[in-house]
């Protein structure tokens, strides 16, 4: 694949009209063409009666009131494009994605970062928006240990992240996340033809992926070997390795 085709059709795929399917009171945000699993298969859409707060436990099963997060980053400008890719399983929700939910600022800058149309990582750069659950958890947890100490790379990754979500849905845990979802998701294909290009261009020097988890790469059916690929299947932050694979690109590439 020669050409940015397959994040081309990742972006179109996601610019349809409505995502709300449920006829109810409470909305259900699932993409058309993942519709007909999630009609039939309702034992995995999470029974949600009301806004969660920080002492509910999470409701098993993916959580449709909130809008899918396909992926974050400046995927498609013309200049300072994304080239530090980290490639997830899906989000995993907390009760602060509810109250990002009521957020109209995240919800317009979701939006934007739907259509291609933010310049910066969602998931880092939190500037018009606020904190949200999606930059704690980036700059607390998995990103923000490692660039500690090295002035500029905070700012570099504003305009340098990019996320890929496998399955765009939030979920307490990955216990969801099966072999047969994952082949009848049609998202999931656009997301997988994403990184297959991804991971081309990585031999090029010209992206660079980190995928996460333990079964990261068997999942996006994508090689774990490369010299601009690694996996990091710690659980919290990123792999040692994947920390200093992280520090060379960000230097080597420093814009």
């Amino acid at each position: 694949m020669s050409d940015d085709s397959a994040i081309k059709e990742l972006v179109h795929f996601w610019s349809v009209g409505d995502l709300n399917w449920s006829t109810s009171a409470v909305p259900k945000y699932v993409h058309p063409e993942d519709r007909e699993f999630f009609k039939s298969n309702p034992e995995l859409v999470a029974n949600v009666a009301s806004v969660p707060t920080a002492c509910d436990k999470m409701a098993c099963g993916f959580h449709p009131r909130l809008l899918p997060v396909p992926y974050m980053g400046n995927l498609l400008g013309d200049s300072q494009r994304a080239d530090v890719f980290l490639l997830m399983t899906n989000p995993v929700v907390r009760y602060e994605d509810y109250v990002d939910s009521d957020n109209a600022r995240f919800a317009q800058a979701w939006h934007e970062n739907i259509a291609g149309k933010r310049e910066t990582c969602l998931a880092w750069d939190s500037e018009g928006v606020g904190p949200t659950s999606w930059t704690r958890y980036y700059r607390d947890e998995v990103l923000g240990p490692t660039i500690q100490g090295h002035p500029g790379m905070c700012e570099s990754l504003r305009t340098r992240l990019a996320i890929l979500e496998l399955v765009p849905y939030y979920s307490p845990n990955a216990e969801c996340i099966k072999g047969e979802l994952l082949d009848a998701l049609p998202s999931v294909r656009a997301a997988r033809r994403a990184a297959k290009y991804l991971e081309e261009r990585s031999h090029e020097g010209k992206a660079h992926l980190i995928v996460r988890w333990q079964n990261g790469c068997e999942r996006w059916r994508i090689c774990e070997d490369g010299e601009n690929v690694v996996h990091s299947p710690a659980r919290r932050g990123l792999s040692q390795c994947a920390k200093r694979r992280l520090l060379e690109w960000l230097y080597a590439g420093r814009r």
